[in-house]
């Protein structure tokens, strides 16, 4: 970035210039977060779907429902961007031990700050799991106790899943050793290094994404055998719908990104990143079309395609929307390169206040949509029979978070504290 001040307050993210394209990439996926889960998680019919022959509609909806793991990529972009920039800063011995100090404290507290709260979110507030086999809902204890009474228990085996929170704690761990190891010693001149580090680190954990496969039958075992603590520790790592495997491999390749934005690119390299989508595009469509019989020899088939196929699409779709939202908001038609000193326009900062308050309605938005499911059913028994009806239901969960945002908004009092917005979900 040209015209960087020579020193940086280093515990000051204020300094750090923000792309707003992802923060209006943020904004979005929340939108589309509170729709799906409007739709999806209070269809009344939804046991009876056919997962082997299921609706276009519900298929689109299934498919769109995995896109979570782009908080993955877009949290490796904002935070590998962040501490690159506050080591590039650091001039004297002082300035490097208080970066050295800075980068420990900042993604270490904050990730397993992210991990506590993945604990107390998954027990308390959580999303609710849905077992096709068995028909079983597993709540979180508030939104169970508004469905099912009182009496309500949280289920362990539910306590043993990971969540958005845990993946993107234990990315911001990872990359933390990661960043602290390939930025100590003069980062700029190792930048091409770094860069061809984290992508190589990051395609291979994509590429080798169904090693996590069996993982999962020895999970499944652990909690069938009531080995909640050993189930719990792997459960972190490869537990539906956040394994660690593939997800830190897009931290990575969000890390690959964020060097390439801090590198000053024009247009043109910009675009030059959409050949990263290639190979792992290619992938998922080879694994696609390969035969069942294939999966079947290695007891793979039951898994294979949301567990690999869908992990190297989605991430070549990931990196086609972080280049359009970065492309079209953070770019002049008219110029080469970044817009610098300019403000978006008051349409897109409305995406970009959305997006900054997304932890804390990410956080809200499951009990928040159970109550007033539950105050429409006992009100208007059946409203959710209808797919019609559950989709109108989404779309006016989304206008009232909106209506909520823009309230505190104009009150000039944020639902975020200032140290969640540091956090680079």
């Amino acid at each position: 970035m040209s015209g960087m001040p020579q020193q940086e307050d280093l515990t000051n993210l204020k300094n750090i210039k923000r792309w707003y394209g992802i923060d209006i990439l943020r904004g979005i996926g929340i939108f589309g977060v509170i729709l799906l889960h409007g739709i999806i998680l209070n269809y009344a019919h939804l046991d009876e779907l056919d997962l082997d022959n299921l609706p276009p509609l519900f298929m689109i909806l299934y498919l769109v429902d995995f896109w979570g793991g782009i908080y993955a990529l877009k949290s490796g972009t904002v935070n590998v961007y962040a501490i690159y920039r506050h080591s590039i800063s650091t001039k004297d011995q002082s300035d490097k031990e208080k970066y050295d100090g800075y980068q420990w404290k900042y993604l270490f507290k904050y990730g397993f700050i992210l991990l506590l709260l993945h604990f107390l979110y998954h027990y308390a507030l959580g999303p609710t799991y849905h077992n096709f086999e068995t028909k079983i809902h597993k709540y979180a204890l508030i939104p169970g106790i508004l469905t099912q009474g009182w009496g309500y228990k949280v289920l362990p085996e539910r306590m043993v899943l990971g969540s958005a929170l845990s993946m993107i704690a234990l990315n911001l761990l990872a990359l933390g050793l990661l960043a602290f190891g390939l930025f100590k010693n003069n980062p700029q001149q190792k930048l091409k290094r770094n860069k061809r580090i984290f992508l190589i680190i990051g395609t291979i954990f994509i590429i080798f994404a169904f090693f996590q496969i069996p993982l999962g039958q020895i999970h499944t075992d652990f909690i069938e055998a009531e080995k909640y603590f050993l189930a719990l520790i792997l459960g972190l790592f490869i537990g539906y719908p956040y394994p660690f495997f593939p997800f830190f491999g897009y931290g990575c390749i969000g890390a690959y990104l964020a060097l390439v934005l801090a590198d000053n690119p024009t247009k043109k390299i910009l675009r030059r990143q959409l050949w990263l989508m290639l190979p792992f595009l290619i992938i998922g469509i080879i694994a696609f079309r390969l035969p069942n019989e294939f999966y079947e020899r290695y007891n793979l088939l039951d898994e294979i395609f949301m567990a690999y196929i869908m992990v190297n699409i989605n991430i070549a779709l990931f990196i086609l929307f972080l280049f359009l939202a970065v492309r079209i908001v953070d770019f002049s038609n008219m110029r080469s390169k970044r817009i610098e000193g300019e403000k978006p326009s008051k349409f897109l900062q409305f995406f970009i206040t959305f997006g900054q308050h997304s932890l804390i309605i990410f956080l809200l938005e499951t009990v928040v949509r159970e109550l007033i499911a539950y105050v429409l059913t006992s009100l208007f028994p059946g409203w959710n029979d209808s797919v019609l009806n559950c989709f109108i239901f989404g779309g006016c969960l989304v206008i009232m978070w909106i209506g909520i945002v823009i309230l505190f908004s104009r009150m000039k009092w944020s639902l975020d504290n200032k140290k969640w917005k540091k956090i680079g979900t």
